[in-house]
């Protein structure tokens, strides 16, 4: 990167501070530029280089993420840790946790699973609030959608398999 570049404005890869004492907005900022909300993998630049990390989960500060949208670092959304995450290759997955590509919602025990899912549900108060079967198994990481397709994992499988 040359100096020129580095004068521009801030932007989603470049972030500027006053001083070097607000360790705080830093340590955000580094966070934030190594979460690459954007998905670009063009590294960030503060002081130092801050490049996005390669095999989330998500980088954080105290428990909390933090990513850049724009000039801006902000405090991490749910839908914004749900994107980070969902970058995780399948092969940094724990075993047990990856979606079995030949197997569906079909090959597991579906009665035993609606009295659980139904269970769950007992004193929910807000009917449309309480996710879909598949939603609540993705919860519960039994398995999840991939490419339009809900897929159960070895877990999933191991409890709820139909075993044939």
């Amino acid at each position: 990167m040359d100096l020129a570049q580095l004068r521009q404005s801030e932007t989603d890869h470049i972030e500027r501070k006053r001083s070097p004492q607000d360790s705080e907005g830093i340590l955000h900022a580094v966070c934030a530029l190594a979460n690459d909300l954007g998905g670009s993998g063009m590294p960030g630049r503060l002081v130092v280089t801050v490049a996005p990390y390669a095999v989330p989960p998500v980088v954080m500060v105290d428990g909390v993420g933090w990513v850049r949208q724009g000039s801006s670092t902000r405090r991490a959304t749910q839908a914004d840790l749900q994107r980070l995450s969902e970058r995780r290759p399948e092969h940094s997955q724990p075993f047990d946790l990856r979606p079995v590509a030949t197997a569906t919602l079909e090959d597991l025990d579906r009665h035993l699973l609606k009295a659980r899912y139904d269970a769950d549900r007992i004193g929910d108060e807000d009917e449309e609030s309480f996710p879909s079967l598949e939603q609540w198994l993705t919860q519960r990481q039994w398995g999840r959608p991939v490419a339009g397709t809900w897929h159960p994992n070895p877990a999933a499988l191991l409890l709820y398999g139909l075993g044939e």
